[in-house]
């Protein structure tokens, strides 16, 4: 028997409720994060902080409303882009690995 199991009913509901909610909203901020991590390699001043911002409240939002695997993945997201600003090279194998990381979070919302 897991902690939920022995939650009311009632409050089994509002949970869903919560996590239902946060899953319709998820896509969109992926997208806003896609974008922000898009101008951030064309080097737009400021995106690289914002991005690495938004990925970090994401991973753990996301895990909180139990979206583990988004939670997961966008914390690969969150450390490489802290990374790049505390002055690791941009290379082409770390945006590959944020790149993959953001696909994973977003097919997991997808299924």
């Amino acid at each position: 028997m897991t902690v939920r199991d022995k939650l009311s009913p009632m409050i089994q509901e509002k949970l869903a409720r919560a996590h239902a909610e946060y899953g319709e909203k998820l896509g969109g901020r992926l997208d806003e994060l896609t974008e922000l991590i898009r101008r951030a390699r064309a080097e737009e001043d400021g995106a690289l902080a914002r991005a690495q911002q938004l990925a970090h409240r994401l991973c753990g939002t996301a895990g909180s409303f139990g979206f583990k695997e988004v939670s997961d993945a966008l914390a690969v997201v969150d450390r490489t882009l802290l990374a790049l600003l505390e002055g690791a090279p941009a290379s082409d194998e770390a945006w590959g690995e944020v790149a993959a990381a953001t696909r994973r979070a977003a097919a997991s919302v997808a299924k």
